[in-house]
């Protein structure tokens, strides 16, 4: 599970860094929303707590984004 976090979330990096300018906000808050649909409650912060904190700063992000 941790692995493939990891690796979704260099993918995201790839793919953010290749977007268009159009639309880039809302195309990195789906981006992130989708991060987070696929992890929440997925990590403990006693077992995998890297993992958790990246999660969770991915979450703060997505939700300040939703806020512009």
């Amino acid at each position: 599970m941790q692995s493939n976090f990891w690796n979704y979330l260099f993918e995201t990096i790839e793919i953010i860094e290749a977007m268009d300018e159009n639309n880039i906000v809302d195309q990195v808050a789906t981006r992130l929303e989708t991060i987070t649909f696929l992890y929440e409650r997925k990590f403990d912060p006693a077992n995998s707590f890297e993992e958790y904190v990246a999660l969770k700063f991915i979450e703060t992000i997505s939700q300040v984004i939703k806020k512009t």
